[in-house]
């Protein structure tokens, strides 16, 4: 570790170590982690300050937008929840909750320049937050406060209180914050005034704060306690009671609840009450549908947020508790800092409350006040799209989707209509209470479903796909399976009537399949770096430390430091987010024969990645395109060429396919096809030979023979089960590693730059590979038996072959190639073959000639022969004669 990270380290553990209390612990949590290609949630608890320092620092790196830790102190017992250390947290996951809280330990004085949301603060922004923050410190201190530890959180100012108070005495913590909102708050800086409740989070000093893009006038900056370098004297001496109370007592009293006075209730009769009681909540719950995952749970969560905020005029403090209840229903349970969560976001909208207290009976528009209406569109908070409102005419009417009114056709009055009316090929508009159906456009109906079911389906091409928790994504094949799939989504199939002039549901199949969102690529394994224009269907593991990597690479018993290293970066191609047609095939062989696994390593090597596609070395090319472009072998990372028999290897597909940044082809009951070529080819051989152009498309890797036990196949496949995220963040962690850099670079430059340098010894792999490339390469050693062949012919004529300068005709060269490689040429692929070799300078006793007295030829020409030496030209005649002669 170099000495500004050990510095940055100790600055971390310091902070940490303010709001750790012994005995208790306190909670780690990373929001807006990279995770398959959208942002997603780390936690864990930690009694630690070190470990907890690291995790700090470990998540911030990955570049998470903010990583805070508990303010107060946690009960030890929630420590065994996830124990110092931390990881991605699904829903799942029990975050902190005011349950969990034992002492409310800090008054916590957030000062926040106001600037737009969504992005870091200017200079001058932050310089508000600066100089109030210094006025607020004053005022506390004049009234007896002791002086307060001051942090950076990147944005702002943050003034932190020692307290020592029991968690019920929040409420005093909130007016203490409110007195001082009240007194300080100006156009420019804000005191926030939301931070008294006992779980409340905070900035984790030492970590990046990142809101939105960095820019030079809105930078991301690394927050921190200003303490000096040192731990305050007199930090942990609690502000008194007293003070406290006496602060609280000047905030302002509580606004108006917005909407409040807005609501119009109908009384039940022979009653004036304007407050539910449990029972009628919690009977008014029971009836709602609990939220299950896949199936529009966020939206039905979110309802029930709104119907308690919003229909119960109930405050989120008030809410909580019946919302838990309700929780237990859903599907899997959510954590309960998200319900806080969607209840503080309900409690932000506009609109009217109260109208279920009572029964909620609405006021007709036949009364002397006001029609009330409920707004809903609150119901689909991801709505991106434009209205959610339909058109009826030159104005906008609204929705009635979820007012618990049906369609009807005929002029009838309204009746109730069941949930599936909401995504339909046909317009619901409202006019004078009744509903007339027209058919929806095109663009209507596809802004709804993109509305409804969060911009899903998407596509590879035409083809589409949806979310799965199970394998990541499934392939939409069909109009049924789409639409089946819908209706799992929304929780209630579509609609779609047969009118005229309307759409059909292949209609909407169909321009899905040219319009949806596009991806180049499905992957469920994650890349390092991402490539763009992939979806990634998987959770991306912050990196790790390379022990596992390591355990598994040595499992397979490489032969030499080198190997070990080789079959690491082989493992590590897996997951590197190189260009396509960037990677090497890999060639697992052995010096111990047959029995060493190779085979099996092949096949363990490709289940880490979620297996291979196996191919020979005869099959048709446009098969194994076909196949790689299919739904099962496009979510591959291995191409496999297993136990290849042959004296000599040679391909020509192959080696194209191994190089060509995309493979095309035909793809099935499509057309067409095609993908970026991210797979990893691995063969086996024993006794490799290969030809030139597929010995240097190879790293070949040698494997010593192992000490088998009866199930250690069994047992290497589960602990890559079990280890699998380990060791893909074991890979991770290698790709961000430091280089060594080479000295000159090769064909596969970019896989030797991301790869290759990060290894232990990059030069002596990078020479191991060329070495070994030489040596496998069949070519070369052809061309050392054909120039041997030809040498001793030329002698058995009667030339000096390491002096004269003699012309062969092509016809006498066929012939001789053909005894010389015990195989068959015709005089045209001997000429072919030959001039490739001279082309390719394997054979540099021989070159081409024309001459109209000899004919079609070529040129030997000895090592040692003199510059404008005498070509002799009657090699055919010197044949002749010897048949002749019978010699």
């Amino acid at each position: 570790m170099d000495d500004a990270r050990g510095r940055l380290l100790g600055d971390v553990t310091r902070a940490v170590n303010y709001l750790l209390v012994d005995g208790h612990c306190l909670e780690v949590r990373a929001l807006g982690v990279p995770n398959r290609g959208r942002r997603a949630e780390w936690g864990g608890y930690f009694d630690n300050a070190e470990a907890a320092a690291k995790a700090i620092l470990q998540c911030s790196d990955n570049n998470a937008e903010g990583v805070y830790l508990t303010l107060n102190p946690l009960k030890k017992d929630v420590l065994a929840r996830r124990v110092n250390r931390i990881e991605y947290a699904d829903r799942k996951f029990p975050f902190a909750a005011d349950g969990d809280v034992a002492r409310l330990a800090w008054l916590y004085i957030d000062v926040d320049p106001v600037r737009p949301s969504g992005v870091s603060a200017t200079v001058e922004e932050k310089q508000h937050a600066v100089d109030i923050a210094k006025q607020v410190n004053k005022f506390l201190q004049d009234r007896g406060f002791p002086q307060a530890l001051p942090a950076d959180s990147g944005n702002g100012i943050h003034l932190l209180v020692k307290i020592d108070l029991p968690v019920s005495d929040n409420v005093l913590v909130k007016n203490c914050l409110r007195a001082i909102a009240a007194k300080f708050d100006s156009k420019k800086v804000k005191i926030d005034t939301v931070n008294f409740n006992p779980s409340r989070i905070t900035k984790a000093y030492g970590s990046i704060a990142r809101k939105g893009d960095h820019t030079p006038e809105r930078p991301h900056r690394r927050s921190q306690l200003l303490d000096g370098g040192a731990a305050r004297e007199g930090w942990d001496i609690p502000v008194g009671r007293e003070l406290l109370e006496a602060l609280a007592a000047e905030s302002p009293a509580e606004p108006k609840r917005r909407g409040q006075s807005s609501v119009y209730i109908v009384p039940a009769p022979g009653t004036e009450k304007r407050e539910a009681s449990d029972e009628q909540i919690r009977t008014y719950l029971s009836a709602m549908p609990p939220a299950v995952s896949g199936q529009g749970g966020h939206s039905r969560t979110y309802a029930t947020a709104c119907v308690l905020v919003l229909g119960f005029n109930l405050t989120p403090e008030q809410a909580i508790k019946y919302f838990v209840e309700w929780n237990q229903t859903c599907q899997p349970p959510w954590d309960e800092r998200e319900l806080e969560r969607k209840l503080f976001e309900a409690d932000k909208l506009e609109g009217n409350r109260g109208y279920l207290i009572n029964g909620g009976q609405r006021i007709s528009s036949s009364d002397a006040v006001p029609e009330f209406t409920i707004d809903t569109s609150w119901m689909w908070p991801e709505d991106t799209s434009a209205s959610a409102g339909v058109e009826t005419g030159s104005r906008t009417a609204p929705c009635a989707e979820i007012s618990g009114e049906e369609l009807a056709t005929d002029g009838s009055e309204v009746q109730p209509v069941p949930p599936h009316a909401r995504f339909s090929n046909i317009k619901r508009d409202l006019i004078e209470n009744k509903w007339i159906e027209q058919p929806r456009s095109m663009e209507q109906m596809l802004s709804d479903l993109s509305r409804l079911a969060g911009r899903w389906p998407r596509r590879v091409e035409t083809s589409l796909f949806v979310p799965d928790p199970n394998s990541g994504v499934t392939w939409i094949d069909s109009i049924n399976s789409l639409f089946g799939w819908l209706g799992t989504r929304l929780g209630y199939p579509p609609i779609f009537k047969n009118k005229e002039g309307s759409h059909t549901p292949g209609h909407v199949f169909e321009e899905l399949r040219r319009l949806a969102p596009s991806y180049l690529a499905v992957e469920v394994f994650p890349h390092e770096p991402p490539i763009s224009g992939h979806f990634y269907a998987c959770n991306v593991p912050l990196p790790g430390d390379g022990a596992t990597l390591q355990r598994l690479v040595q499992q397979f018993c490489p032969s030499s430091d080198i190997d070990r290293d080789l079959l690491t970066s082989l493992v590590v191609t897996l997951f590197w987010g190189g260009s396509g047609g960037c990677r090497p095939a890999f060639l697992l062989t052995s010096d111990a024969g047959r029995g060493v696994g190779k085979s099996t390593a092949l096949e363990l090597l490709s289940h880490l990645a979620g297996g291979a596609l196996d191919i020979q070395a005869r099959d048709d090319v446009n098969i194994v395109k076909q196949r790689i472009l299919s739904k099962e072998g496009s979510s591959k990372r291995v191409i496999a060429l297993d136990n290849v028999k042959s004296l000599k290897f040679s391909c020509a597909e192959i080696e194209s396919m191994i190089t060509a940044p995309v493979i095309s082809g035909k793809k099935l009951y499509v057309g067409e096809g095609s993908r970026p070529n991210t797979y990893t080819w691995i063969i086996t051989l024993n006794g490799a030979s290969l030809s030139k152009d597929l010995a240097q498309r190879c790293v070949i890797i040698k494997l010593d023979r192992p000490r088998y036990s009866g199930t250690w196949k069994e047992e290497m496949r589960t602990f890559i089960d079990v280890n699998r995220g380990a060791i893909i963040a074991d890979c991770i962690g290698f790709l961000r590693a430091a280089r060594t850099p080479l000295a000159k670079y090769s064909r596969w430059s970019s896989w030797e730059h991301d790869v290759l340098t990060r290894s232990a010894e990059p030069a002596d792999a990078q020479r191991t590979i060329l070495e070994r490339q030489e040596l496998v390469d069949a070519d070369q050693e052809e061309c050392s038996v054909l120039q041997d062949y030809f040498a001793g012919k030329l002698r058995e004529y009667g030339y000096d072959p390491e002096k004269d300068r003699v012309f062969i005709l092509s016809t006498i060269a066929a012939q001789w190639l053909s005894e010389a490689m015990r195989d068959k040429f015709t005089t045209t692929a001997s000429t072919q073959k030959l001039k490739q070799m001279i082309c390719e300078r394997s054979v540099v006793t021989l070159s081409v000639i024309v001459r109209k007295d000899w004919g079609r030829g070529f040129v030997w020409t000895g090592w040692l022969a003199e510059q404008g030496a005498k070509t002799y030209g009657d090699l055919e005649s010197r044949i002749s004669a010897r048949q002749q002669s019978g010699i």
